[in-house]
């Protein structure tokens, strides 16, 4: 094997393996992961799941966004699959499908959780600390199963300082209603 396709198979390893990162950070709410997964500056591109326009912020805005979306739900499931990458030299574009699920126990109505089918749409850079993503793109496949209101319930919660259970596999949801 040649130095450029180890090389090339590495940086394919380390890309599929950051993205897997991604769900991890979110589900485990490993938020100091973030500054290792994410370049400086991120374009968020949210408007193909829930119509914000894209824009720029800094990876500490984009941390608390995350938490600020995340941490009011009891659970949440990023399952990523089907990563495919292509490099460019020190540009990477990568999509993966992406099955997010999130579980509020204490939902009000007869079912406590959201599901979301999408692709994630990724754009990386190589720096001197190795591959971040530069540019996050979400977006939609199919509807969005359960109660989407949820996302809203889950984000109350946050505001009034409040957070779900513990993510470190200390859930029990066998009485959930799901």
């Amino acid at each position: 094997m040649t130095s450029a396709i180890g090389d090339h198979v590495v940086d394919r390893i380390t890309i599929s393996d950051l993205v897997t990162s991604l769900a991890y950070a979110q589900d485990e709410r490993g938020w100091d992961l973030f500054p290792r997964i994410f370049a400086s500056q991120v374009v968020v591109d949210l408007s193909a799941h829930l119509g914000s326009p894209p824009r720029e912020v800094a990876v500490e805005e984009l941390v608390d966004g995350a938490r600020n979306a995340l941490e009011g739900f009891d659970a949440t499931d990023h399952v990523v699959s089907n990563i495919r990458i292509d490099l460019e030299g020190d540009l990477a574009r990568c999509q993966a499908y992406v099955l997010a699920y999130h579980h509020l126990r204490d939902a009000p109505g007869p079912v406590d959780y959201c599901a979301m089918r999408g692709k994630w749409q990724l754009e990386l850079i190589r720096t001197e600390n190795g591959w971040r993503i530069r540019k996050w793109v979400v977006g939609r496949t199919g509807p969005i199963d359960g109660d989407s209101g949820l996302y809203e319930m889950a984000a109350a919660r946050v505001a009034g300082g409040e957070t779900g259970s513990k993510p470190s596999g200390e859930n029990d949801i066998r009485g959930s209603r799901a």
